[in-house]
């Protein structure tokens, strides 16, 4: 007697279609949080395929994981049509081709709005370096504390580069991924990054642990080294709500692929 393991999620008639077949299977219903984590991993699976065979039953597949996925956050059918028809009307679909190559500000001389205050900001040892464009000018500073960077820039724009979305379970989602897939050739410098409760265990070990209960993965050193600056960007954020979505996360390579 031959077993196969799939453990993934299928359609609703795969079991009825199996025993029709002569043979047996184990299912399982799944909760809604696990149900919502399959899905998104049957989108990552029904897009794989069509990238393989680009036919249109492919398409079909990916077409009803999407409306799934729709439903399993509580959405309808009729909305996401909705949105789909929203964005159409204000931007177009994609029947006349356009490939976007660059954009030219003429206002911008470092390829951002020179009218805006813009920092970026890295960890060093012992506090923060900020990068601060002002009218037009650069400087670069010390700071030994987020907290004291906000106090004394009023900018408009910020980055960082440091992990800010950080999960608290699997199926939350970060960007590394759509970073690596821009960063070809150079996609090992996204490191992965540690879950929240990984960021603040008191131990290597016990940061580890929790990443591997979590993610189901270790990390690396190196990884382990800044979670320390990782921490005091979270706790800072958790205690200033204000700067959320304003101070935004970015990685250094990824700058760096998109200078001409």
């Amino acid at each position: 007697m031959g077993v196969i393991t799939y453990n993934k999620l299928v359609r609703d008639r795969i079991p009825e279609i199996i025993e029709k077949d002569g043979k047996t299977c184990k299912t399982e219903i799944l909760s809604g949080d696990e149900y919502i984590k399959m899905i998104d991993a049957k989108l990552d699976e029904e897009l794989a395929e069509y990238h393989k065979d680009q036919n249109i039953e492919e398409l079909a597949d990916l077409l009803e994981v999407i409306y799934a996925a729709a439903v399993a956050r509580g959405y309808s059918i009729d909305d996401l049509e909705f949105e789909r028809r929203k964005k159409a009307d204000e931007r177009g679909g994609f029947a006349k081709k356009i490939f976007l190559k660059s954009v030219t500000d003429p206002n911008s001389k470092f390829g951002i709005n020179v009218k805006c205050r813009s920092v970026g900001i890295d960890g060093c040892k012992g506090g923060w370096i900020v990068a601060d464009i002002n009218d037009e000018k650069l400087e670069v500073r010390k700071f030994n504390s987020l907290e004291e960077i906000c106090d004394e820039i009023p900018f408009d724009t910020c980055i960082i580069d440091m992990v800010i979305g950080l999960q608290s379970k699997e199926s939350d989602v970060r960007p590394d991924s759509l970073a690596r897939h821009e960063l070809k050739g150079r996609a090992s410098t996204i490191f992965p990054a540690p879950c929240r409760q990984a960021v603040y265990g008191e131990t290597k070990e016990e940061r580890i642990a929790a990443n591997v209960e979590v993610l189901g993965k270790k990390f690396t050193s190196q990884t382990d080294a800044i979670i320390p600056k990782i921490r005091e960007v979270d706790e800072f954020l958790q205690h200033n709500t204000k700067y959320k979505n304003v101070i935004e996360e970015s990685h250094l390579e990824v700058c760096f692929s998109r200078l001409k």
